[in-house]
Formats: structure tokens, C-alpha cells, sequence
């Protein structure tokens, strides 16, 4: 996978960078407004635009050359970050952030529609999985990284490297566009982008008319509503564990590493994992391991092992998704489909956020961990419900063609 090593570490440099960014961000917001509803916002505005730009920027991703897309976006998204470097007020760091976010939408588009390119099918797997354990080491070290160093050497120090990291990527994005000119050559055979693809909505249309696309969506949606009792790890860790903040760390460092350790699934022979198969396994072991949190007596350590399955479980759940949806997805359209997906899982977990936040209140949180993972024990039987019936359609499509 030697194609595949640059715009991997440009990602990852990047998004070590992204915590310098988020930690000052959230601190300045803070510290100057005095306000949690100000810091909400903070988070409202990176999730609205991919929701909103989704299915808007899709066609104009499918035109472009994703690799030049990408160094060009990297190039200004670090000159978007030094306009806080010289006004770090609340207000410019949350217009600053919509902007950020909104780039990183159209971004995600071109990076999960360009990865296919320089991969092998059989190898598609291993490497959603790697980068997924890549993203747990990010989210593993980058706070504590980010910390030290915004302690250390200030505020507007941390933003002016993380306007580095931006540009280190988007040099490595712009290495595979030049090695990879042939790209612009099969984009120019194309002649115009399909009608379907100039439609606002095509990519909704593309995937209600695939079933099994739109079936898997559906379970994918279902798995994020379950997803979204995470978010109150820390209500678990002060009402059931008494630990308060030192749990929650405990807890969440599991999880992270977890996810680092499922890389081991890349020991696996090439091609030997059905992505389908290992989709509704992780699915369905992450909403047992909610079980065990709902109906366990654990102590912190107990919980921590329990989490730590948990984000080796959800590492292995999201590699396997993105695998199925590239190799599933219509190549002339995977674009709008990546598109629709990405606007689903932040509505779900919108939706799991705000109903498992009221099911807290009125439950416990004990009771609604269960009813999370009721959803993902669906979801995950779900993915397998599909897997068979696709089967089954694809044997009596060869049948009716022998005939």
C-alpha cells in the first residue's frame, strides 16, 4: 500500500493540527463569553455544513481532480486559521470555524471519493482500517499534544502550527496529484458530468434507488442514533461509577485506544474479510457491550476494559462501512453517495444526542444505555438481513442472464 502512505500522513498531520485549533478555540469562547450555549454553538457549527453542503458540493467535486481539490482547500483553510491568529475574539473564532467546517465537508468528499483510486479493491478494508486506527491515535494524543503545547508556547503559537499542519497536507496532496496526472487525463475522456449528476438532490436519488444501498443506510442511521449515548459518558461516570472528570478520562482513553488496537485486522489475509460480516459482528458486539454498561455492576476499571471493546468494535464498524459504500457505490455517482452519507450520520447523531438526553431524564442513564443498544444490536442485524438478501438477488440475476 506504498500509494496510499502520503495522503495518509497528510491526513493525520492534519488532524493532530485540528486539535490545536479546537482546544484554543473552545477555551477563547469560553474564557471571553462565560457561556456554555456559546460553546454548543461552537460545536453546532462544525456539524451544519456538512449536512447543508453535502449534497450541494457533490457535483462540483465530481468535476474536479480530487487530489488538486484537496492541496487547494488545505492552502486556504490554513489561511483561514491565521485570521485568528491576529483576532482571536469569540465572534471571528466562530465564523472561523463555520468556515473551516464548511471547507472540511467538500474536503471529506473529495479524500473518501479519492481513496478507491489508488487502492485495490481487496485491499479497500485494510485500508479504511487503518485509517480509522490512525484517527484513534489522533484522537488519542492530539488533546494531550494540543494541550501542552498551547500551555507552553501560547494561543496564537498553536494556531500558526496548525496552519503548518494544513499546508504539510496539502503539499502531500498535491505529491499524488503530480504522480498521478492520468487522473486528469480519464476526467477529460469523460466529456460532461451524467444529468444525474448536476441535480442538487441526485445523490438521494441514487441511493433509494439502489436497495441495497438505501437498506444499509438505514442501518446506518439507526447505528448512529444508538451512537449517540456516548455522548453522555460522563452522566455514567459520575452517577454510576462516582468518578467524575478522573473516570471520564479513564473511559474515554479506552475507547481510544481500542480503536488503535484494532489495527490488528490488518493481519488478515487480503480480501479474507467480508466487510458485510464484520459490519454487523462490530455493530452488534458495540450494543453488547452497552448491554454490559446497562445491566453490569462494574467498577471503573470494569468499564474501562468494556469501553475498551467498545472503540475497537467501532473502529472496525466504521472501516467495514466505508468499505461496503465504495464498493457498493456507482462510480459515476459514489461522490453523491458519500455525500448523503455524511449528512445522514450528523442528523443521527443529532437525534441520538437530543433523545438519549431527554431518555436520561426520564429513565437513567443505565436504562437508556440499554435502549442504545437495542439500536445497535438492530443495526448490526440489520447489515446482515441485507448481506443475505443482496445474496440472494445477485444469484437470481445470474440465473436470469444463464438463461
Amino acid at each position: 500500500m506504498p500509494k496510499i502512505a502520503m495522503p495518509l500522513f497528510g491526513r493525520f498531520i492534519s488532524q493532530m493540527g485540528d486539535w490545536l485549533f479546537y482546544i484554543v478555540a473552545s477555551q477563547r469562547v469560553y474564557t471571553q463569553s462565560q457561556s456554555a450555549l456559546a460553546v454548543g454553538a461552537l460545536a453546532i457549527a462544525r456539524m451544519i455544513p456538512p449536512v447543508v453542503l453535502g449534497p450541494v458540493s457533490a457535483p462540483f467535486v465530481r468535476r474536479c481532480n480530487p487530489w488538486k481539490l484537496m492541496a487547494l482547500f488545505d492552502v486556504i483553510r490554513g489561511l483561514v486559521v491565521v485570521v485568528t491568529v491576529v483576532s482571536m475574539s469569540a465572534p471571528t473564532i466562530l465564523v472561523v470555524s463555520l468556515l473551516l467546517a464548511a471547507l472540511e465537508s467538500v474536503y471529506s468528499l473529495a479524500y473518501r471519493t479519492a481513496i478507491p483510486t489508488l487502492v485495490d479493491p481487496n485491499d479497500l478494508l485494510k485500508v479504511n482500517a487503518l485509517r480509522r486506527s490512525l484517527g484513534n491515535v489522533s484522537l488519542t494524543v492530539g488533546p494531550a499534544v494540543a494541550g501542552a503545547i498551547v500551555a507552553v508556547l501560547g494561543p496564537r503559537v498553536g494556531l500558526l502550527i496548525d496552519c503548518v499542519t494544513f499546508w504539510v497536507c496539502g503539499a502531500a496532496m498535491l505529491a499524488v496529484a503530480i504522480r498521478h496526472r492520468d487522473m486528469d487525463e480519464a476526467d477529460k475522456t469523460t466529456g460532461e458530468v451524467p444529468e444525474k449528476s448536476k441535480s442538487l438532490f441526485s445523490g438521494f436519488r441514487v441511493v433509494f434507488k439502489e436497495p441495497t444501498l438505501s437498506s444499509f443506510m438505514c442501518s446506518l442511521a439507526v447505528a448512529g442514533i444508538g451512537y449517540g449515548c456516548f455522548n453522555y459518558l460522563i452522566v455514567y461516570a459520575n452517577e454510576i461509577l462516582a468518578g467524575g472528570e478522573a473516570s471520564f478520562g479513564v473511559m474515554t482513553s479506552a475507547m481510544g485506544i481500542g480503536g488503535i488496537v484494532s489495527l490488528g485486522a490488518l493481519l488478515f489475509p487480503a480480501g479474507r474479510i467480508d466487510p458485510w460480516s464484520l459490519y454487523g459482528v462490530a455493530a452488534s458486539a458495540d450494543g453488547a457491550c452497552l448491554a454490559v454498561l446497562a445491566l453490569g455492576k462494574l467498577k471503573v476499571v470494569g468499564t474501562a476494559v468494556v469501553l475498551f471493546l467498545s472503540g475497537s468494535n467501532d473502529s472496525l464498524a466504521g472501516a467495514s462501512s466505508e468499505t461496503i459504500l465504495q464498493t457498493h457505490a456507482p462510480k459515476d455517482s459514489s461522490t453523491h453517495v458519500f455525500a448523503v452519507e455524511a449528512a445522514l450520520s450528523r442528523i443521527s447523531s443529532l437525534v441520538g444526542v437530543y433523545v438519549f438526553g431527554k431518555l436520561i431524564d426520564i429513565v437513567g442513564v443505565r436504562a437508556s444505555f440499554g435502549v442504545a443498544a437495542c439500536f445497535l444490536l438492530f443495526a448490526g442485524s440489520m447489515a446482515w438481513y441485507v448481506r443475505h438478501i443482496s445474496a440472494i438477488r445477485k444469484r437470481l440475476e445470474c440465473t436470469d442472464d444463464c438463461n
